[in-house]
């Protein structure tokens, strides 16, 4: 299934900005012209954006760029019918040029430019980012140049932002945007649903309706890595953010993260992050 394109340009403004509760985020995988600044304000679960793989959860802010695809993947509580647990986020969504070509090439302008450039394989900011949400959440209430303004300052106290997290690989984004390589979509839709369980390259290849030699040859020019690497890669990057979840033992983590057992997980763990599950906290901390 290919990501599904949504439009989000508001009728008679540049930009739009609201908060919104529902019983759960949109389950789809999709995309949009518009980026997306979307602050958590309650939910958990888990935010696939392009190739990346990462838990959410309230005060999270991440900025996703033009057509990157995304979806928002809330924990199995949120759809539970009797549950009365309820997902809200803070979102804005904007076009590059919103106030015009001209606008980005102004030196002013060019911290918030770069910001852009980073956006289009999604930012995760790190630390406290409540003053943020308090500026959305009363841009909300504005409107004409007072709500423009307002944007503008967020923009930049973003792009100054010290502590960032590039979320998605650029081989991805260059790969979803390149017509030669479309048939990869089929294929990012088939890994996510089934990184953390038995996955092979034989099954993928048939996914792709190509035959696994050529598959692996036309994965591995659109990526730079084999697709066993590139796997390996993301149920690491799915098992560092578990682990720092504080919810599970390593043994859980293994499992839970697509590795049949515990040698291969440390094995490939290591070789991906620089030390050992059981130290990876600790070196985080440090």
């Amino acid at each position: 299934m290919k990501p599904k394109y949504l439009n989000r340009t508001p009728a008679h403004t540049s930009f739009s900005a609201s908060t919104n509760t529902e019983k759960h985020f949109l389950r789809v995988w999709h995309f949009h012209k518009e980026l997306e600044l979307h602050y958590t304000c309650s939910s958990t679960g888990t935010l696939f954006a392009g190739d990346y793989i990462g838990k959410f959860a309230q005060g999270d802010l991440v900025l996703l760029g033009k057509n990157l695809p995304h979806l928002w993947m809330n924990s199995e509580e949120y759809f539970i019918p009797e549950n009365d647990l309820l997902a809200t986020a803070s979102v804005v969504h904007f076009k590059e040029e919103f106030l015009g070509d001209v606008f980005l090439d102004q030196p002013e302008i060019a911290e918030i430019k770069n910001l852009f450039l980073k956006a289009r394989r999604g930012v995760v900011f790190k630390g406290d980012t409540s003053a943020i949400h308090e500026k959305i959440q009363s841009m909300i209430s504005l409107t004409g140049m007072k709500k423009l303004i307002q944007l503008l300052d967020i923009l930049n106290d973003l792009a100054q932002w010290e502590s960032i997290e590039v979320m998605s690989s650029e081989a991805f984004v260059k790969g979803f945007s390149d017509n030669k390589l479309k048939k990869l979509e089929v294929v990012y839709e088939y890994i996510y649903n089934y990184f953390n369980s038995d996955i092979s390259l034989e099954k993928v290849a048939e996914v792709a309706c190509m035959n696994p030699s050529a598959f692996s040859r036309y994965f591995k020019k659109a990526h730079g890595k084999n697709f066993i690497k590139y796997v390996n890669e993301l149920r690491v990057n799915y098992a560092c953010k578990l682990i720092l979840d504080h919810k599970y033992s390593i043994i859980e983590i293994c499992f839970e993260s697509g590795f049949n057992n515990l040698s291969n997980f440390n094995r490939q763990f290591k070789i991906i992050t620089g030390c050992a599950p059981s130290n990876y906290l600790k070196a985080q901390q440090i």
